[in-house]
C-alpha cells in the first residue's frame, strides 16, 4: 500500500463541489482537484486516489496510471466489476449509511398499504365515509434477502412492530435481529408464509433473476415486493405475468436492469407496480466525506481500509 504524507485526490462527481469544501475541512492538507467532467478529471489522471460514482470512475481508471486506492460514492460498484477493467488497486464501498434511509423507504411503503392511505385521501376528495379496517404489522412476516449492514438495520427497525424477520444469505449463518436465516438452497422455504418479501442484496452472478417465475409463485399471493437491492436480481417479465396472474399484490421498485427505466417500459402502465427513480437512498455527500476521510487516514498509514470490496466476490 502506498505511504505518502499527502497522496493527491481527485473527485469525480455530480456533488464535486460539495465533495471538496467538505473534505477541505477537514483535511485541509490535502491536494484536491474536484470536476464533474471527464475531459477535465484527465487533467489530474497523476493523482493516486479518486473519489467518485462508480458510473463516472469507470471511463477514467485506464487513464490514472498511478491510482492506488478509489473510493466508491455508492454502495454498489457493479459498474467496475466488469470483465477486461484493471482491478490492480484498492476499491472500498460505502457501508453504515444506508440502512436508516432504506428502513424508512420500506416501512413507508408497507404502512401505505396496511393502512390504506390511498384509498382513504381518495374517499376524502368524493366526500365518502370509508370505515375500511387497517392491516396490522404485528404478527405478520417479512422476509429480507441479504443480511448485510442494511438488511440488519432495517430488520432492527422493524422488530418492535411485532413482526416476525426472516433472513436469506449464502450458508444461513444466524445474523442479528434475524429470527431465522435461510440458505441459497432454501429460497422456496424462506418465501413461503412472507407477508413482505424485501431484496437488498447486491448484484452478482449468484444474484440474476434470483426473483423468477419460480420464486414469485411460491409466495402468498398478498405478498408486497420491494426491491431496494439491485434491478438484475428481478426478472422483470416474470414479475409482470405474476402480478398479471394475481400471485402476489404489489411490488416497490426502486431500482431497475437498466436506469433510467425507458419511457415505453411496461412497468410505467402496471397499476400494481411502484416506481421510485433509484432514490430509496442516495448518497449524502456529508455522509460519504466521512468515510473518505477516515479511510483517508488509514490509507496514508498503512492500515487496512474500511468496506473493501472482494472484486472475485463483487461486493
Amino acid at each position: 500500500m502506498l505511504k505518502s504524507k499527502s497522496p493527491e485526490v481527485l473527485i469525480l462527481s455530480k456533488h464535486a463541489e460539495s465533495y471538496h469544501s467538505l473534505i477541505q475541512s477537514g483535511l485541509p492538507q490535502v491536494v484536491l482537484h474536484s470536476t464533474y467532467t471527464l475531459e477535465e478529471a484527465r487533467r489530474y489522471s497523476h493523482s493516486s486516489v479518486l473519489l467518485a460514482e462508480p458510473n463516472l470512475g469507470v471511463e477514467i481508471l485506464a487513464a490514472m496510471p498511478e491510482l492506488k486506492w478509489y473510493q466508491s460514492t455508492w454502495a454498489g460498484v457493479t459498474p467496475l466489476m466488469a470483465q477486461g477493467l484493471r482491478k490492480d488497486y484498492l476499491l472500498t464501498g460505502v457501508k453504515d449509511v444506508f440502512g436508516p434511509l432504506i428502513s424508512e423507504y420500506v416501512l413507508a411503503y408497507i404502512l401505505l398499504f396496511e393502512r390504506h392511505i390511498l384509498e382513504h385521501r381518495a374517499a376524502q376528495k368524493a366526500k365518502t365515509w370509508h370505515p375500511v379496517l387497517p392491516g396490522r404489522l404485528h404478527g405478520k412476516t417479512v422476509g429480507i434477502t441479504g443480511t448485510g449492514s442494511i438488511a440488519q438495520y432495517l430488520a432492527q427497525t422493524l422488530k418492535p412492530f411485532g413482526l416476525k424477520i426472516k433472513g436469506y444469505n449464502t450458508r444461513g449463518q444466524t445474523t442479528a435481529y434475524f429470527d431465522t436465516v435461510y440458505s441459497q438452497d432454501d429460497l422456496p422455504t424462506f418465501l413461503a408464509g412472507c407477508d413482505y418479501v424485501v431484496n437488498t442484496l447486491p448484484d452478482t452472478p449468484q444474484t440474476y433473476h434470483l426473483f423468477n417465475a419460480h420464486a414469485f409463485k411460491g409466495m402468498p399471493d398478498h405478498t408486497l415486493f420491494i426491491n431496494v437491492g439491485r434491478g438484475n436480481a428481478v426478472d422483470e417479465n416474470a414479475l409482470i405475468k405474476a402480478l398479471e396472474q394475481n400471485q402476489l399484490k404489489a411490488a416497490i421498485l426502486d431500482v431497475f436492469s437498466q436506469e433510467p427505466l425507458a419511457n415505453h417500459h411496461p412497468f410505467w402502465e402496471n397499476e400494481k407496480i411502484w416506481i421510485s427513480s433509484h432514490t430509496a437512498a442516495p448518497s449524502f455527500p456529508e455522509d460519504i466525506a466521512k468515510i473518505f476521510m477516515r479511510n483517508y487516514g488509514k490509507f496514508i498509514s498503512g492500515e487496512t481500509l474500511d468496506y473493501l470490496i472482494d472484486f472475485e466476490k463483487g461486493y
